[in-house]
């Protein structure tokens, strides 16, 4: 057995195969290592808005169309949509409290050019909302826009031109329409 096993190895390619595998763990070994470079860190946290303790003025109309300003104090960010934005959340809250707000609709979303505000309402399921619920809310959104310093507003359902905010109240869908 011991002579089958010195005849193996005693084969020319063993012995190539051999001095090869030598060769390469002595140059795996002489070369000196490097340090890996440090791993790169990457922030992704994102800087939070600076925001600022300004009054507005939210209009909050009921169902019976009693329309009521009400001066608050937000903590705003800076830019007119994202201002804006924080506006008609707080008018959201007002309005649902009233009860003419739907819990299902969500603060539409807003873009700001110059004076006009485009309101896109966004609606995830049929929202049952009376004549009279719309027509308040609809009151509620202008009045606020107005007295936040907006001369236009055009509405939008999710993202398209619309003839109605819900369903039931005409509203300007173009611009230059309410003019």
């Amino acid at each position: 057995m011991k002579e089958r096993l010195l005849v193996a190895l005693a084969r020319p390619q063993v012995l190539v195969a051999l001095l090869l595998l030598i060769a390469a763990l002595g140059l795996a070994l002489s070369v000196p290592r490097r340090e890996p470079p440090p791993r790169a860190v990457i922030d992704l946290e994102v800087p939070s808005p600076t925001l600022r303790e300004q009054q507005v003025t939210v209009v909050v109309v009921d169902e019976l169309g009693l329309e009521r300003e009400r001066s608050v104090t937000l903590p705003l960010p800076e830019g007119d949509t994202a201002r804006l934005t924080a506006v008609f959340a707080e008018l959201r809250q007002l309005s649902f409290e009233q009860g003419v707000w739907p819990a299902a609709l969500p603060v539409p979303r807003l873009f700001v050019s110059g004076t006009t505000l485009v309101v896109d309402v966004r609606v995830p399921e049929p929202v049952g909302v009376s004549v009279e619920q719309e027509s308040a809310l609809l009151r509620s959104l202008v009045g606020t826009a107005q007295r936040n310093g907006m001369a236009q507003v055009v509405f939008l359902r999710d993202g398209r031109p619309t003839d109605t905010l819900l369903g039931h109240v005409a509203v300007a869908s173009e611009l230059g329409a309410g003019r």
